[in-house]
């Protein structure tokens, strides 16, 4: 058996190709999974961060990172606080509530 070097490197770039496609459209999914759960998260975020305006909650529409602006500005946190309490928020919420993704 004759050993092919472009043979393999094809396969290994298609192979490569298919597990960074599939994780960024798992990611895709992770991320828009919030904004299309987001009628039913909305009171639980409005009891978590209660400075929140229903106008907020609208403006934001299941939108992580608009989450995370609006906490980090009501609240007055750095970015990454703001990101750590939704995160802790969120890995609370998928032990209790079923998956509440990214």
């Amino acid at each position: 058996m004759r050993f092919d070097g472009q043979l393999c490197q094809n396969f290994c770039t298609k192979k490569f190709d298919l597990i960074i496609n599939t994780l960024l459209s798992k990611a895709d999914m992770n991320k828009d999974m919030l904004k299309g759960e987001w009628h039913i998260v909305k009171g639980k975020v409005k009891e978590k961060w209660g400075k929140l305006s229903d106008d907020d909650l609208t403006e934001v529409n299941g939108k992580r990172e608009q989450l995370i602006g609006k906490i980090q500005k009501k609240y007055g946190l750095a970015k990454e606080k703001a990101e750590e309490e939704l995160s802790e928020w969120e890995r609370h919420s998928n032990d209790d509530h079923g998956r509440m993704e990214k």
